[in-house]
């Protein structure tokens, strides 16, 4: 289950150091016209012109990751400020896998979850409207190779394989809270995991992925979701990032099922292994210090439990 929050929803901020104000001054920038292609197995990030506003849709974006945590990329209108008025448009793909140059999980799809911001009045759409004026385009890969292709009005066609250090980040978080003492107890488990991050960039891109392994009956309900804090969580807090969340904002509660991952497990390996997965992803306009981490609880019981969380600064 994937969760796409945009618009109004302030959900998170990004670890990493901010690029110096000079950082992007070489190479030059590039006109965002033709098709513009980014490839490669490091993230970097590169300076665009658009001359002309521009409607940005599914449609004029391909994202191929062939493995790694994340991979894909995030284009920001830089010099804007305002979660409704900032053109973004990021596409990428979640590896549900905890190290870097790892693969994707059989059971995982690889086609990636858009973010589109910066349309007035519709916040969340499945398009962008993009005025003229200049962009960063950052490209996201971790050890794998990955190719965004992207395509605006006019001919022509640019290759990019590198630019400026991405000031992006990826935790691993170790659980807050995992239990039942012993998971394989037919007495189900909660779950949850999440980090804290200061920042002093004006833009911010995050995106977190949780999922648990579990056996036991199908269909079996889930309740999941994701917490946010402003700053670090209470000191002393158990399971902060569970429900309900300390006190904090709680940005999505939801029940949810499980996905057959086509492998056995369990005592034994006598049982069908099921995936529990929550993802969130947005935008954060407001330096300082955010938290944010996700939640699984369910009667099933559970293997194992992780998260992820990619975070993305931009001057």
């Amino acid at each position: 289950m994937r969760v796409r929050f945009a618009g109004g929803v302030v959900a998170a901020a990004l670890l990493g150091a901010a690029l110096p104000a000079n950082a992007l001054s070489r190479p030059a920038a590039v006109e965002m016209r033709g098709t513009i292609t980014l490839t490669g197995s490091t993230g970097f990030v590169r300076e665009l012109v658009l001359r002309k506003p521009f409607r940005m849709t599914p449609a004029h974006r391909t994202v191929k990751a062939s493995g790694g945590r994340y991979g894909g990329f995030v284009i920001r209108k830089h010099g804007d400020s305002g979660i409704l008025d900032t053109p973004t448009v990021a596409s990428v793909v979640s590896g549900y896998c905890t190290t870097r140059a790892c693969a994707r999980p059989a059971w995982v799809p690889s086609q990636p979850f858009d973010l589109f911001t910066g349309t007035a009045g519709n916040p969340g759409e499945t398009y962008a409207e993009l005025p003229a004026g200049r962009y960063w385009v950052a490209l996201i890969a971790d050890g794998k190779p990955v190719t965004a292709t992207l395509r605006f009005p006019g001919t022509g066609r640019t290759s990019l394989t590198s630019g400026a250090r991405t000031a992006a980040h990826i935790d691993v978080p170790k659980p807050s809270q995992y239990g039942p003492a012993t998971p394989a107890a037919n007495t189900g488990s909660l779950y949850s995991a999440g980090a804290t991050h200061s920042t002093r960039s004006s833009s911010l891109y995050y995106y977190v992925t949780s999922w648990k392994y579990v056996y036991g009956p199908p269909k079996s309900v889930n309740q999941q979701g994701v917490c946010v804090f402003d700053g670090a969580p209470p000191a002393g807090a158990t399971g902060a990032y569970q429900y309900p969340c300390g006190g904090s904002e709680v940005i999505n509660f939801f029940p949810f099922g499980q996905r057959d991952t086509g492998r056995m497990t369990g005592p034994n390996k006598a049982f069908a292994e099921y995936a529990v997965t929550t993802d969130a992803f947005g935008v954060h306009e407001v330096d300082g210090t955010l938290s944010i981490g996700g939640f699984i609880n369910g009667a099933s019981p559970a293997t194992s439990a992780h998260t992820t969380i990619l975070w993305v600064d931009f001057p």
